[in-house]
C-alpha cells in the first residue's frame, strides 16, 4: 500500500485551504474549518474535534491548517483508520493513483485516495456495461476487509491484457462492516480502452452515505418496535432485490412496476389498474411513511408510520 508522502499531505492542505480562503486573506474562518478539514482528510470532525483543532483562534492560517491535517494523518498511521463511530478511512498516495489512472484528475484522486474498495465488477467492453448495468459483469470480486484504491486497480490490471477493452466498476464502502448491500455504493468506472474515468463526486458520495446511514437507522428503529428477525430478513431481502433490478438497468414505474429503463423513458404511460401493492390502500387512512411510499419516495422515514404498513409496501413492491 502506497502511503501519502509529506509533500502530498502539504499539497492537499494547501489546495484545500485556498478553496476555503475565498477572500484570499491567508486564513479561513472558524465556521469553515470543519468542512475544510473534511475535504482534506475525508473525516468529518465533531464539535469537540473542531474546538481541539482551533484552540482559542477565531481564524486559522495555512501553516496551522497544514499542521492539523499532517497530525491527523500521522495519528491514523497514514494507512487505515477506523473511527470509534465505525467510519473507515483508507489512505493511499494521490501521486500513485494518478500514475495508475492518468485521466482521473487531482480532485477525484483526492476523494478516492481515502475510500476503501469492497467490490469490483469486470466487463468485456463499455457497451456491455452501458447496456446491461452491473448485472452484465462477466466477473465479480468482493474484498471483505477493503482494499486501497491503488491495490484494487492493480488487481484489475493484472487480470487483463495491455490492449484490453475491459471496463471495471469499483465500489467503495463507508465503514468497517464491509460492502454496502442495501443501498447504492459509491462507484468509479474506468475504461481500459480509452483510459476514461467516470467517478461519483464528493457530493454524490455524501448523499449515498446519508442514505446508507438512514437505512441502518431504520433497522434499529424496527428492532426497537419489536419487529421479528424473520421479518427484518425478508425486508432486507426485498431491498437487495430492488438493488439487483437496478443493476440490470431497470426502473420502477408506478403504473407498470419494474421495466427496462429504455421502456420507462420512451413508452407512453398506459392507463391501467394500479399494481397489487397499491390496491385497497385508498380506502383507509395512510400514515406519513405509507403515503410517501405510495409516491415512491425512497427517502421516506417510518417515524409516524406503522411498521406493518411500511414492511408490507417494501415486500410487495419488490415482488411486483
Amino acid at each position: 500500500m502506497a502511503c501519502l508522502t509529506d509533500d502530498e499531505i502539504r499539497d492537499i492542505s494547501q489546495r484545500v485551504f485556498h478553496l476555503f480562503d475565498k477572500e484570499d486573506s491567508g486564513s479561513i474562518r472558524e465556521e469553515d474549518l470543519g468542512a475544510a478539514f473534511f475535504r482534506a482528510t475525508g473525516y468529518e470532525p465533531t464539535e469537540d474535534d473542531i474546538r481541539e483543532l482551533k484552540g482559542d483562534d477565531y481564524v486559522v492560517e495555512i501553516a496551522e491548517f497544514h499542521a492539523m491535517v499532517a497530525k491527523f494523518m500521522a495519528d491514523s498511521s497514514k494507512l487505515r483508520y477506523t473511527h470509534p463511530d465505525g467510519q473507515l478511512i483508507l489512505y493511499t498516495s494521490i501521486e500513485g493513483i494518478i500514475k495508475a489512472v492518468p485521466h482521473i484528475g487531482w480532485d477525484a484522486a483526492l476523494i478516492w485516495s481515502r475510500l476503501a474498495i469492497f467490490g469490483m465488477h469486470l466487463f468485456r467492453n463499455r457497451q456491455s456495461y452501458e447496456q446491461g448495468g452491473i448485472a452484465r459483469a462477466y466477473s465479480d470480486k468482493v474484498f471483505p476487509k477493503g482494499l486501497d484504491f491503488i491495490a484494487a486497480v492493480q488487481y484489475w490490471q493484472k487480470r487483463i491484457r495491455q490492449d484490453s477493452t475491459s471496463v471495471v466498476v469499483l465500489e467503495a464502502g463507508f465503514d468497517a462492516s464491509g460492502p454496502v448491500c442495501l443501498t447504492d455504493a459509491p462507484i468509479i468506472v474506468i475504461d481500459g480502452a480509452t483510459g476514461g474515468v467516470d467517478a461519483d463526486s464528493l457530493e454524490t458520495i455524501e448523499e449515498k452515505r446519508k442514505k446508507y446511514l438512514k437505512r441502518c437507522s431504520i433497522d434499529q428503529k424496527w428492532a426497537g418496535k419489536g419487529v421479528s428477525q424473520e421479518l427484518l430478513s425478508k425486508i432486507q431481502k426485498a431491498d437487495t432485490n430492488i438493488l439487483e433490478r437496478k443493476a440490470k438497468g431497470h426502473q420502477f414505474a408506478k403504473e407498470t412496476g419494474w421495466v427496462p429503463s429504455s421502456e420507462c423513458l420512451n413508452s407512453p404511460k398506459p392507463v391501467k389498474e394500479p399494481p397489487k401493492w397499491e390496491r385497497g390502500w385508498e380506502s383507509r387512512p395512510r400514515t406519513q411513511a405509507a403515503q410517501a411510499a405510495i409516491e415512491l419516495d425512497e427517502d421516506a422515514t417510518i417515524d409516524d408510520a406503522t411498521v406493518k404498513d411500511y414492511a408490507k409496501f417494501v415486500l410487495l413492491r419488490a415482488t411486483t
